[in-house]
């Protein structure tokens, strides 16, 4: 739903981050967030204590009963003496403080910037407590001079405020922030005349989250110490449920589980039927940073929010200076940095942390892991992200440990995460859901069931969504699955009807049940089997297919007879392709185009953009803004493959931000580029992608009609082109290709009854190309048609069981079962034993060797079903892994010595699982 709040936030998201990009030229990216978010907090704390004035003022001059605030314009002699005597008024400090607004003093607030900024350095401003002039120095100076000022008189705020000084910046950089800011309201938000139901502390901390987003962008790898993906916080919040209770973060970053956690309370008010501000108040908030600047960070996201904190005394490494020695919390929640190699110090060796087994002194996962469980309560959970590696290593102890970990029943739940969720790193990550009470456990006023010795493990992987080309992200229904899953799993309550289409979207209160390739509650028998791995992808096993109704037999006539026509068209092709190419000529013109050699008489060579409508190449959506389900449809980078469009996953953006790009609003017929990443992939947008838009990611060729699409196209995907547009690529961050090089591409321009000619054989080859895809796909579907006939639902064998329970003798169920296996292909529609026995007899009459391959096949399988743990598998096969049958060296599986009897009914049923197995030695 796009509210009109919704709106006006993105309209201040857009305004606001254009602007503080503008310093990334002037400043480092790790940088230049303390000096934006430091001029938005001071707008922020000023235009709040003005809304107080604002209040006062109207307080002040309202007579009421029950107003204890009113100055009476009668106690005055003279209206200058009564306007003197509000304006002392309001400047008596217990008035903000009462309604916990930071007081700003006058040299702090924004006017005063605003105002002073923009006269010459050396100008007095204003006279200090000793009576000495205070003159100009630098708008730098300024706004350091207004954050000193804040912090000594406001507690909370004492060595929070970062100082933008020791960056430098010029004076018209800084002045540029100041007036952009100033056109920007925190209080009485309106959009289009409309007062919207936003608090200025609302506001803020929208913007600084969005910020913190942002930055964490810019800045890659180093952005992911101090941020954590809103989605991932959210979903652990919403796991863990922290209504009340002390909750701390031992690596809060930015401190954004605080945060969520805040949101938390105020978002299930309605449902839970308390008040959240009365709510909050049960809520305690623990947490420590190493990192000073980060530590800062996170002070400030609690200021500006109103949540109290404690973060220790000061910034510290969080095994050598634990700032909560004696914290026992509730709900335990961190991301911490993945993998550190560089943590221990020679003191940690027999800490009392290590009550599970020493970490290794290479690897700090297991050392945040036990950290937060001896900082967990009796009856307290925790969630903690780590790399998937810790889910299965058995390097230096972290096997031993995590075997500790599960005999000690304080698992509770494994999360497998999507990849690509992360901004500062690509290893696969994964949560482990802990707690030290799983035989009971409460929230709010429903009880937990006793799930002791009961492990839940979801496969989250194939959730999620790409916001763009890089990374994926959570649906709030893809959050609620999960969250649903392992309430219900907890409470072990509910309609068991009302969980069957959990696979799609869980209904809240619905009873758990196991869904393959998503979700599975093991016992501890089951993760002794696989030697304590905790991998979920080993217990949830493979999602079960759907299955199209359709009877192998009429499966495999329908896609012989398309495998038939297919045939037949690829031989039209390659007839009329080699009638295409028999005037030599044609192969000779490609050296023309590829390498841009001297052309014969006749030929040009022409510019791009002067081949063009209008000599116009655009790109496309700039910012596309939040992705709709219903809006207009933009291709992206990821919907070209080998010169086609691939259109299975398509976005949409509102329509009002894609009609502001009509240039690049398609009609069919135009010339597509990609610019970023895959670059230099080009195609012909079809007609029906009519009213379509792009990215900014793709430009828009719009060639005119003497030159025509395709003939652009094939000058666009020839070795010259894509050499000249390649080393001419931006690769700072990721490949990019400039339109102005695009616009100076060479193309060559044969005369035109040459064009035609190397277009008609460019378009023969390109159908040839796509119908021998469509052949691979078709005998892709009949191999699996044909693997899931005989080795998953065993129709051969089944068919000869009916045929022996139907008083036949074993060569009418050897019939049975060539029947099964060659479906109507050979019998036809005719499928009486007299009828399939006349189609062998003229088989092994015309075709002896196939008839012979047919009948040693279907003696292969038996005319039994036997019980295993998969249920019935045909008799005398064995169920295994893939374990059992090769061996692994180096991540490889080889061949050894692996035979099984050809003509013997000894086969190998195998569960090939999702994850490896471990590696023999």
């Amino acid at each position: 739903m796009n509210t009109p709040e919704q709106q006006f936030l993105k309209a201040l998201d857009d305004k606001l981050w254009k602007s503080a990009d503008k310093l990334r030229a002037n400043l480092d990216a790790a940088n230049y967030k303390h000096v934006v978010l430091g001029l938005i907090f001071l707008k922020y704390v000023s235009d709040a204590f003005e809304e107080r004035q604002e209040e006062l003022l109207e307080l002040f001059n309202t007579d009421s009963d029950d107003n204890i605030y009113y100055l009476p314009r009668d106690d005055f002699d003279s209206e200058e003496e009564y306007q003197t005597a509000l304006s002392d008024e309001l400047e008596v400090l217990d008035y903000y403080r009462e309604a916990n607004v930071f007081w700003v003093p006058k040299a702090a607030r924004w006017n005063t910037l605003k105002e002073k900024a923009v006269l010459p350095v050396g100008t007095v401003l204003w006279q200090d407590d000793a009576g000495n002039d205070v003159k100009l120095r630098s708008v730098s100076w300024l706004i350091d001079n207004a954050l000193e000022a804040i912090e000594t008189h406001n507690k909370k705020l004492k060595g929070i405020l970062n100082r933008i000084s020791q960056y430098q910046l010029n004076n018209d950089k800084l002045l540029g922030l100041i007036n952009t800011f100033s056109d920007t309201s925190f209080t009485k938000p309106v959009l289009d005349g409309e007062k919207l139901n936003l608090q200025s502390k609302d506001i803020l901390g929208h913007v600084y989250e969005y910020f913190l987003g942002q930055f964490a962008l810019a800045e890659g790898k180093q952005g992911g110490q101090y941020y954590t993906p809103k989605s991932i916080v959210t979903l652990i919040v919403e796991m863990l449920q922290p209504y009340s209770g002390r909750v701390y973060d031992p690596a809060m970053g930015s401190g954004g589980f605080f945060v969520s956690s805040d949101k938390f309370i105020e978002e299930h008010a309605s449902e839970q039927h308390y008040d959240a501000s009365e709510q909050k108040k049960h809520i305690s908030v623990y947490g420590q940073e190493s990192n000073p600047t980060t530590w800062r960070l996170a002070a400030m996201n609690m200021a500006i929010r109103g949540i109290d904190f404690n973060f220790g005394k000061k910034n510290a490494d969080t095994f050598l200076d634990d700032q909560h020695p004696d914290l026992r919390a509730d709900f335990v929640m961190a991301n911490p940095p993945f993998n550190i190699k560089d943590w221990w110090s020679e003191s940690l060796a027999e800490d009392v942390r290590w009550k599970y087994g020493t970490p290794p002194k290479g690897n700090a996962n297991f050392g945040w892991m036990q950290h937060m469980l001896h900082h967990l309560a009796p009856t307290g959970s925790m969630a903690l992200l780590l790399a998937n590696g810790s889910m299965s290593s058995n390097t230096n102890n972290e096997g031993e440990i995590r075997k500790r970990l599960v005999e000690e029943d304080l698992v509770e739940c494994m999360v497998a995460l999507p990849g690509q969720l992360f901004t500062n790193t690509q290893i696969p990550a994964c949560i482990w859901f802990l707690t030290k009470d799983k035989a009971n456990g409460m929230v709010r006023n429903e009880k937990k069931r006793d799930r002791r010795e009961e492990f839940l493990f979801i496969d989250a992987r194939g959730l999620g969504y790409m916001r763009d080309r890089v990374l994926r992200d959570f649906t709030n229904d893809d959050i609620a699955k999960i969250a649903d899953t392992f309430h219900a799993w907890q409470k072990g309550e509910g309609d068991a009807q009302g969980c069957a289409s959990a696979a799609e979207g869980r209904t809240p209160g619905a009873a758990y049940e196991d869904i393959a390739g998503f979700c599975k509650s093991a016992s501890l028998d089951e993760i002794k089997k696989h030697d304590f791995v905790l991998m979920p992808g080993r217990y949830v096993g493979a999602q079960e297919q759907e299955d199209d109704g359709e009877p192998f037999a009429e499966k495999m006539a329908r896609l012989t007879g398309q495998l038939r026509e297919q045939f037949a068209e690829s031989d039209r092709l390659e007839a009329e392709i080699k009638r295409n190419l028999g005037g030599g000529w044609a192969m000779a013109s490609e050296q023309f185009i590829d390498d841009y050699a001297p052309t014969p008489t006749g030929w040009t060579v022409k510019q791009l953009i002067d081949c063009t409508e209008d000599k116009l190449i655009s790109y496309g959506i700039v910012q596309p803004g939040q992705h709709v389900e219903d809006g207009i449809p933009i291709l992206r980078v990821n919907n070209f493959r080998n010169g086609q469009l691939d259109l299975n996953d398509v976005l949409k953006v509102a329509p009002e931000i894609a009609n502001k790009y009509e240039r690049t609003t398609l009609k069919g017929g135009e010339v597509l580029l990609t610019l970023v990443g895959s670059t230099g992939q080009s195609v012909v947008a079809p007609n029906d992608l009519a009213g379509w838009n792009v990215p900014r990611a793709i430009a828009v060729i719009r060639p005119h009609t003497e030159v025509g699409s395709n003939w652009i196209n094939i000058c666009l995907q020839s070795q010259a082109a894509k050499h000249f547009l390649d080393v001419r690529a931006n690769t700072t961050v990721q490949k990019t290709l400039n339109l102005r090089d695009v616009r100076e591409l060479p193309i060559v321009l044969p005369p035109k009854n040459v064009r035609r000619s190397i277009e008609a054989i460019d378009t023969s080859l390109n159908e040839k190309i796509q119908i021998n895809r469509q052949i691979n796909r078709t005998l892709e579907q009949m191999a699996q048609t044909v693997f899931k006939s005989w080795f998953v639902d065993f129709e051969p064998v089944k068919a000869k069981i009916a045929a022996l329970e139907a008083g036949g003798s074993e060569e009418d169920a050897l019939l049975a079962a060539m029947r099964a296996i060659s479906g109507t292909s050979l019998f036809g529609a005719d499928a009486s034993a007299a009828g399939a026995q006349a189609a062998l007899t003229r088989l092994q009459a015309e075709q002896p060797e196939r008839y012979a391959e047919l009948r040693a096949t279907a003696e292969l399988f038996p005319s039994a079903m036997q019980d295993s743990e998969l249920g019935e598998i045909p008799e005398g096969w064995v169920y295994g892994t893939l374990n059992d049958i090769a061996v692994f060296t180096n991540s490889r599986v080889s061949k050894d010595e692996l035979s099984l009897e050809s003509t013997s009914r000894q086969r190998i049923c195998s569960k090939i699982e999702r994850e490896s197995a471990s590696p023999h030695p």
